[in-house]
This record gives C-alpha cells, structure tokens and sequence, in this order.
C-alpha cells in the first residue's frame, strides 16, 4: 500500500508523493506474478526454518498473492485498494 511504503521510505521520497514500488507498479498493471514470492516468501521460509515468527511477511505475501490471482481472474475474492489497506 502506498501509506506504507511512504512510512518506510521516509526523506528519501520528499517531494516524490506518485512515488510507487516495483510490486505495487506491477499490480497497477496486471503484471503477475510479482517478485513477492521471490521476496517475503523466502523470509517466511527462513523464519519458519529457524523458528521465527515474521507476521508482517507472512500477511504482505498473502495479501499480495491474492490480488495476483485477482489479476488472473483465479480468484473468487474480489478486494478493492480500500479493502486491502484495511486488510494489511
């Protein structure tokens, strides 16, 4: 979600509001599948390797996986952008 990725990216995007990650870019359009497998599902697979919880990892790579299938019409869940920042 873009509130989220302005908190986190904090100064470096002063003056940059239409400033969007690569994933985020790749949902708008349709690209699927993003590298959210690649990125916060090998953090999942490691956390749970090495007994360690990664909550926030594990919801951003659900949440992003089910717009994915949204995007190529596999889903039965339909999520608007308000609903997935509710969601997160």
């Amino acid at each position: 979600p873009t509130c989220a990725f302005s908190l986190v990216a904090g100064r470096k995007l002063r003056g940059k509001e239409d400033a969007k990650t690569s994933m985020s870019q790749d949902l708008d359009l349709r690209r699927c599948p993003t590298e959210v497998a690649y990125l916060n599902g090998e953090i999942v697979r490691l956390g749970r390797a090495h007994a360690i919880q990664t909550p926030v990892n594990e919801k951003l790579l659900n949440l992003v996986q089910e717009v994915e299938e949204q995007r190529l019409g596999r889903s039965r869940k339909v999520m608007t952008a308000s609903e997935l920042l509710v969601a997160a």
